[in-house]
């Protein structure tokens, strides 16, 4: 079985996803989950994938880096595992293994720059769709 998941990155991860082809694992991912299911009982499939994608998108804007440009980054993988954490969020999971670039998805990212008011606000800006294809044109 397949899991979707999404990768909350800084820019520089994603550089080395470009480069590299693969992220070496465990990492931190976020998924729809049974707690989150169980937190969001009346979310669609659609709106559980976008809880979990925005909370990546909360985790990629919290592990910037100085130097790093203000922009939330996270791409979608499928992955064969995942393990469910007890974290601070109910889509909160942990990849065992890496990510290899087949696997990857799609990317979604700001495509200007945020302020830390608009990017930890509920009314956050959309993040961006990006085909794999397009990703080296982020980096």
């Amino acid at each position: 079985m397949s899991h979707r998941i999404y990768l909350p990155l800084t820019g520089a991860e994603l550089a080395d996803l470009v480069t590299e082809r693969r992220l070496e694992g465990p990492r931190a991912a976020y998924a729809v989950t049974d707690a989150l299911r169980s937190a969001v009982p009346d979310g669609d499939d659609d709106d559980l994938e976008y809880v979990a994608m925005a909370a990546a998108a909360d985790a990629s804007w919290q592990s910037r880096r100085d130097g790093d440009r203000p922009r939330r980054v996270v791409v979608a993988a499928d992955v064969s595992a995942i393990d469910a954490v007890s974290g601070e969020h109910p889509a909160e999971v942990v990849v065992a293994h890496g990510v290899v670039w087949r696997n990857v998805a799609s990317a979604h990212v700001d495509t200007a720059d945020v302020t830390a008011a608009e990017a930890e606000s509920d009314d956050a800006p959309d993040l961006a769709w990006f085909a794999t294809q397009e990703l080296a044109t982020l980096v």
